[in-house]
């Protein structure tokens, strides 16, 4: 059977087996003036207003962490829902690998800032408020400003990569990566997840999953000249699996199944079945002039129509 780009590609989130451990809160209870025994205020205030969380910060920074759900950032997924409360300069963000004592943390923020009381632009920051990415700016311009929304945070490339999606309540999605956290000069080395602040925004609707959600892509001695291993783990005895990469880039890439972490062309690597370990691996010879090209992809578990984590990699 010819494999053509529509077979191989679906959603670029797997979907799959539920997470070893999460946490949610809707902040649906009467007003007060903490966020509830759930948080750790770790600088600022939160409170709770009308069934919503609220940063009561105007023209200070804040920032709480849930108070028992820890694990790794990199089999993360956050989400919250932003709501804008009318004064200019505010922002909304998500922590994860936070260590409260030192501010470290993968934080990624939504903020209004020129100030029309519109969120506008999303920044990447390697510690709370730090300003950059390990020391350079990294921050993208929504194309459309909005006032309240979603953004979820997921990491993928073993936690290399953090993935962040805005979704409008009006319609329309938006994607932005920041590459790079596994060479931070000062690595994530937290294990709580939460919320970060400036101004008085609103927050809704918060929930966190920890934990392998799916099939675990991988590859090895990725080595021109050399033979490699593609493998995907967590699987049943039997799945079909369709390796598929990219030359040029990480995509995003809409398909009329989702998007891939692929940019077009896209291409079939190989395929493989899973033995009884639940693993399907295929190995394959690394082209002896192919030392130092990026290689983008992922595999799909043609059995559950499930796209794995992606994988940036750059040959040996």
């Amino acid at each position: 059977m010819k494999l053509t780009l529509s077979t191989i590609l679906v959603a670029a989130v797997a979907a799959g087996s539920a997470s070893a451990q999460s946490a949610s809160d809707d902040f649906n209870r009467p007003d007060a003036g903490t966020p509830g025994p759930d948080w750790v205020v770790d600088d600022g205030v939160f409170e709770i207003e009308a069934n919503q969380g609220k940063a009561n910060n105007r023209f200070f920074l804040g920032f709480m962490h849930h108070a028992t759900l820890t694990g790794d950032f990199a089999d993360s997924t956050q989400s919250v829902d932003f709501i804008m409360n009318g004064f200019g300069g505010d922002f909304v963000g998500l922590v994860a690998g936070l260590n409260p004592a030192t501010w470290s943390a993968v934080e990624t923020k939504l903020q209004d800032n020129d100030g029309d009381g519109l969120f506008d632009r999303l920044f990447f920051n390697s510690a709370i408020n730090a300003g950059g990415w390990d020391g350079s700016s990294l921050f993208f311009d929504l194309a459309t400003p909005i006032a309240t929304g979603t953004m979820t945070l997921s990491f993928t490339n073993s936690g290399d990569i953090a993935v962040v999606t805005i979704d409008s309540l009006a319609g329309g999605t938006e994607t932005f990566q920041g590459t790079g956290i596994n060479s931070f000069s000062f690595p994530v080395t937290g294990d709580t997840f939460g919320i970060s602040s400036f101004g008085d925004s609103w927050f809704d609707n918060w929930s966190c999953d920890i934990g392998p959600t799916g099939p675990v892509y991988s590859i090895t001695n990725l080595t021109a000249g050399q033979l490699a291993t593609f493998s995907v783990s967590n699987l049943t005895l039997g799945d079909a699996v369709t390796f598929a990469y990219s030359l040029a880039g990480s995509g995003p890439t809409t398909t009329p199944f989702g998007v891939a972490d692929m940019s077009a062309p896209i291409n079939v690597l190989s395929s493989a079945s899973a033995d009884v370990t639940g693993v399907a691996s295929v190995g394959l010879t690394v082209p002896s002039g192919a030392a130092g090209i990026t290689l983008y992809t992922q595999a799909l578990v043609v059995t559950t129509s499930t796209l794995t984590n992606s994988l940036v990699e750059t040959v040996l």
